[in-house]
């Protein structure tokens, strides 16, 4: 095994670590749904759902994932599903590429039960912004915050990802140890909890 694949391995195994003590709650008959599932799903999903099903660049021109569970094609402010089929809901950096975010925590609530928001935080873009990224949600004494993206893109951050894996695998561990890069938020019955 290469060592470029070996830290993805890694990498991927770090990034699951806090949403997968959520999903362990979950018993088996329970319906998972992932929104935005893009390049990296949910193993626990039962469907998944994304707005592209080609190489996108809110994507990073990844191949979105499509294996044997149903896919839906739909926007994340605007559901096609009944309120309150799933048990969870997963939806990992999603909200950063909407125009309007509140719409899809709304829709996220209407749709589960429960469920695991990500989104990248203000610290976060300042150091690394994505072009793509139109918004910043911030969670601050229950409420949410939205905030146009004004921030320049920066480029050496997006090269030293795509140059050394090592520095890709080393932020991953960061940002999964830290809440300083990315807003966690677990909701039930319409409270939402910062992790």
């Amino acid at each position: 095994m290469k060592l470029k694949e070996v830290i993805n391995y890694l990498k991927s195994r770090v990034m699951w670590h806090k949403r997968s003590r959520l999903l362990h709650r979950l018993q088996k008959n329970d319906l998972v749904l992932d929104v935005g599932s893009g390049n990296n799903p949910v193993p626990r999903a039962n469907i998944l759902c994304d707005l592209y099903l080609t190489k996108d660049v809110d994507r990073g021109y990844r191949h979105l994932v499509r294996d044997t569970r149903p896919f839906i094609v739909c926007d994340a402010r605007h559901l096609p599903f009944r309120s309150k089929i799933f048990t969870f809901v997963n939806c990992s950096s999603v909200l950063e590429h909407l125009t309007r975010p509140e719409l899809c925590i709304k829709e996220l609530q209407r749709v589960a039960e429960t469920g695991y928001i990500d989104t990248v935080t203000t610290v976060r873009e300042t150091i690394s912004r994505q072009p793509y990224h139109k918004c910043i949600v911030e969670y601050e004494h229950n409420k949410f915050l939205f905030l146009n993206n004004i921030f320049p893109h920066r480029k050496l951050i997006h090269f030293l990802w795509g140059k050394f894996p090592v520095f890709t695998f080393f932020w991953a561990v960061f940002d999964e140890l830290s809440s300083f890069l990315t807003l966690r938020i677990f909701f039930d019955k319409n409270r939402f909890y910062k992790i």
